[in-house]
């Protein structure tokens, strides 16, 4: 569940006298709505973090109860080595998790055949982990695999197509290959929004994605673009205190910076540091680390901090 808040953080309170009109009544209404629904949010995160122990070990005891009672090569065994694997990435065990990722993978490939979209899900997020392990050329070759094969079972526009086209995209721009990188993710934009979905979270990362990449090719005045429609499409769908949001303005604010408007920049930094205090207290890191940017462009840093 995505943390959603009002603007103020409060439902306010009206003055003696005051009318309301009814539209005003349901934005309070809401408003407070959504400080609850951001306070339980918030409790079950916790709650997440505190049981991420609980939910390994249950997630290997169905493991192990699977595989006595259903065999190693049973769908149910299959399904709870790939629910471990992700209790594995929660808790940042990306080694063991890839191992099982790719035993998932060989497992579904030999019982279903490489082109069944659930064997080229499971390719897919083993390339996932060898990419965030630094194997950027074995998952590339993977990430490709899964392409074709979605491209070929599914078609060009579907999203399941449009995702492999953004994990493709992310791991050349590690590899280096921006240009390669720019044009798959451009593709994936216009998909998504060819299908009426640029409004939609999926589309709003691949954008991030994309202005990453432009960034790092120094193509810093399409990045601030890109980053400008994310910080208003996220205002509108998640609310302006999302923390994908509050990510979003610092996005834009950095590259502000590299464009030296820096004026921006600061006014930028001064409403997402409110928001941060108010949000996350004042001591938070985030907090802290919109404080020094702040205080650094106060100070008359240049581009590029």
């Amino acid at each position: 569940m995505r943390r959603r808040l009002n603007r103020e953080g409060q439902a306010g309170t009206a003055y003696a006298g005051e009318v309301r009109s009814p539209d005003e009544s349901k934005r309070k209404s809401l408003s407070s709505l959504r400080n609850r629904i951001a306070r339980a949010a918030g409790r079950a995160a916790e709650g997440m973090d505190l049981n991420a122990d609980s939910a390994l070990q249950a997630a290997q005891a169905t493991l192990d109860w699977a595989i006595r009672h259903r065999g190693p090569d049973s769908f149910m065994a299959i399904k709870a080595k790939s629910e471990l694997a992700h209790q594995l990435e929660r808790s940042g065990r990306y080694a063991e998790a890839v191992e099982l990722r790719a035993d998932v993978a060989a497992q579904l490939r030999s019982l279903l055949g490489a082109e069944d979209p659930s064997t080229l899900t499971a390719e897919g997020l083993h390339a996932i982990d060898l990419d965030r392990l630094g194997q950027h050329m074995e998952a590339r070759a993977i990430f490709e695999q899964v392409l074709a094969g979605r491209t070929d079972a599914l078609g060009v526009d579907d999203p399941l197509t449009l995702s492999a086209m953004v994990w493709l995209g992310c791991n050349l721009r590690r590899l280096g290959d921006l240009d390669e990188s720019q044009r798959i993710l451009e593709s994936a934009v216009d998909g998504y929004e060819q299908l009426g979905a640029g409004m939609t979270e999926e589309c709003t990362k691949t954008r991030s994605h994309l202005a990453t990449t432009e960034f790092e090719m120094g193509h810093v005045t399409e990045a601030c673009e890109q980053r400008r429609r994310i910080v208003s499409v996220r205002t509108e769908t998640l609310g302006p205190d999302d923390p994908a949001t509050l990510s979003s303005l610092e996005n834009l604010a950095n590259t502000l910076q590299r464009l030296d408007e820096v004026d921006e920049a600061r006014l930028i930094c001064q409403s997402l540091l409110e928001r941060r205090i108010r949000l996350l207290g004042v001591d938070h890191a985030d907090t802290e680390r919109t404080r020094g940017v702040l205080v650094a462009l106060e100070n008359g840093a240049g581009p590029g901090l």
